[in-house]
């Protein structure tokens, strides 16, 4: 089945064009789901590119990582759920903006994709990841959002982008105050009959903290949750449906978390535990001398700051004599820097979901 999707935009503060990759109907022996990354850097640096997302059509998980003037090695761990084939069908999509504005504003975009009259059939979207990739200059990042959402009248979706990036420290471009990125978002629809027998509960996680030049900030990469759950099932899926991060001012990226994993489910009291990674950490005591660069790194800069971080996730209970997976991957990408496009393929690794 492939829809024939009615597309409505509504752009705000210098959003420019976007390309649209519909849906499509995919059959496959596993469903894959993402489920958020996490990534280091060995000392801090600019946005040029990051992005993390399941490819259905090559049934890839690809990472992608990209840094400014300086070499360096960035390492990643994506998280992912497998689920056997035949408990749902699945359809996957993308949306692709080009986002232009000054630097220091924010540019945001919404998009909703209508579903032809009779096609609203039972589903659940969610995040399949995203890449935001530089077309002009690496910039520092002072907020980022991305998610996508049903509309309340049940017969489309909604995804929403947003970005704001400055940057005026010495390796940036002195006399070029504009950003250019584009934005890519992926998507996943899961249907399901009426009879499915499922449950979903949500959950908003929130995170905030602050730090200065002399103190090493101390951030936990993963830390367990306990989620009550409002119905019954056999069996657990972790999905994500949007990701925020506002900093107080433009910021070097060293560390940056947003994930969500299955530790365990207790089907007695419908309770579950997740590790769950949503965090960002802007220098380390050790990228100085101790990055794989530090002929590079030695200019590395701490600087003092602030975070406040929200994902919203969702579970999907349903009663199956087979059940999901929580799975990672794992991997490196050496980037040699020297201001490179971010289109250059180094920036991309791809790795195979089975």
């Amino acid at each position: 089945m492939r829809y024939s999707l009615i597309i409505c935009i509504v752009l705000f503060c210098h959003m420019h064009s976007f390309s649209q990759d519909y849906p499509r109907d995919v059959q496959m022996d596993d469903i894959i789901i993402w489920n958020g990354f996490s990534q280091s850097w060995t000392y801090n640096h600019r946005l040029n590119r990051l992005g993390d997302y399941y490819d259905s059509e090559k049934r890839n998980i690809v990472h992608t990582a990209a840094s400014g003037l300086g070499e360096d090695q960035a390492s990643f761990q994506s998280y992912f759920t497998r689920l056997p084939a035949g408990i749902f069908e699945v359809e996957y999509g993308s949306v692709s903006f080009e986002m232009k504005g000054r630097e220091g504003e924010k540019v945001s975009l919404d998009s909703i994709i209508y579903f032809p009259e009779g096609k609203g059939e039972n589903h659940i979207v969610f995040l399949n990841g995203y890449d935001l990739v530089s077309l002009q200059k690496a910039d520092k990042p002072e907020y980022f959002q991305v998610g996508v959402k049903e509309i309340e009248s049940g017969n489309g979706i909604a995804l929403s982008a947003a970005l704001q990036a400055n940057c005026s420290s010495l390796e940036c471009e002195w006399f070029k105050h504009t950003i250019q990125y584009e934005f890519i978002v992926y998507y996943a629809l899961l249907k399901f009959p009426e009879n499915a027998g499922m449950n979903v509960t949500d959950h908003v996680i929130e995170r905030g903290y602050a730090w200065d030049k002399k103190n090493e900030l101390a951030v936990p990469t993963d830390s367990l949750y306990h989620f009550n759950l409002s119905g019954k099932g056999t069996a657990i899926i972790p999905i994500i449906k949007s990701i925020e991060f506002g900093l107080d001012e433009q910021q070097w990226m060293l560390e940056w978390g947003h994930y969500i994993g299955i530790k365990k489910y207790d089907t007695s009291n419908n309770m579950v535990k997740a590790e769950v990674g949503l965090y960002f950490k802007p220098w380390s005591e050790k990228m100085k001398k101790g990055s794989m660069f530090p002929k590079k790194s030695r200019f590395a800069i701490k600087k003092k700051g602030a975070v406040e971080m929200k994902m919203e996730v969702a579970f999907i209970q349903l009663d199956s004599e087979v059940f999901p997976e929580s799975k990672t991957v794992e991997g490196e990408i050496l980037w040699m820097g020297k201001n490179k496009s971010s289109l250059h393929p180094d920036a991309v690794l791809i790795m195979p979901s089975n």
